[in-house]
């Protein structure tokens, strides 16, 4: 019997080795997780940074993680598709390697969504708050240093273009509609799938407190990447929901994307035993319960 997600939270992996076990211990200390009811699914395309090995220790020693080691470079956005496929859960949600979260964010955003969504099947995503930061692999808490903090604006249309923010949780049945994310972008496609696609047809939800961190380099970009003038400017405006038949082929072919490659799947612990715990602490659960 699979587990009772409900949440699946997407890692697209690739030049993070500095920032990928404390993304990964970020998402081991949500509560949702600490409920079982919380999948991590990590898909490296073909990153330099070493972070394999790292992660397949985790998938070992942790429950509820599935990884795509993907032999070859692709877009965030390719990666976000090859997990969605694989997702086991009624909601997602992006988990940028260099974010991090309250460790209480993914309940709070996915139960204001599964209440909202359940109230008005067109409320299909919830964002929140986020302080912005400049300091790499900053955990939550009392003592958060950041520069300022991202609301975002509604306007009376629900949300104006960009005021979503990072890591918002999602319906997965928006893909249903919309099809996946154009895997073509290097860093407009969240825009593009949530603001000219999703916003067509749904409506969006903002939780009024902060529940996550989002990193900013010394430029100002996330370790994502950044909206280019190139990529917004090819953004369809008005775009049509894709027919049946375009979805149906367009899923297929990423699950058979999938086919192609290893996917490691930890196991999943019976009520009756022990999950072990995480191999590697030297992020968020390190400092709270030592190495």
């Amino acid at each position: 019997m699979s587990p009772d997600y409900l949440v699946s939270a997407l890692v697209s992996v690739y030049d993070s080795r500095k920032f990928i076990e404390g993304c990964l211990d970020d998402l081991l200390a949500q509560t949702l997780y600490q409920q079982d009811r919380l999948e991590v699914i990590i898909v490296n395309t073909d990153s330099p940074g070493g972070e394999d090995a790292i992660i397949r220790d985790y998938v070992a020693g942790c429950a509820h993680f599935v990884y795509l080691p993907v032999p070859q470079r692709e877009s965030v956005y390719a990666a976000w598709n090859r997990g969605i496929v694989l997702a086991r859960a009624p909601f997602l949600t992006s988990a940028s390697t260099d974010d991090r979260h309250r460790p209480d964010a993914l309940e709070l955003a996915a139960d204001l969504l599964e209440r909202e969504h359940a109230a008005d099947p067109a409320v299909a995503l919830v964002c929140y708050p986020s302080y912005i930061h400049s300091k790499p692999n900053q955990v939550w808490s009392d003592r958060i240093k950041y520069e300022r903090l991202y609301s975002g604006k509604e306007d009376a249309d629900g949300f104006a273009d960009n005021d979503i923010g990072p890591n918002p949780v999602w319906w997965i049945g928006l893909h249903r509609t919309w099809g996946l994310f154009d895997a073509t972008f290097r860093g407009a496609g969240d825009h593009d799938f949530y603001s000219m696609k999703a916003r067509q047809t749904h409506q969006f939800k903002r939780h009024p407190e902060p529940l996550g961190l989002w990193y900013r380099d010394a430029r100002d970009k996330s370790n994502l990447g950044y909206l280019s003038e190139s990529e917004l400017d090819r953004i369809n405006l008005h775009p049509e929901p894709p027919s049946p038949e375009a979805l149906a082929r367009e899923w297929s072919e990423w699950e058979e994307k999938n086919q192609a490659v290893e996917i490691l799947r930890s196991p999943v612990p019976t009520a009756s035993e022990n999950q072990p715990p995480p191999p590697r602490r030297t992020g968020l659960l390190g400092r709270l319960f030592g190495s």
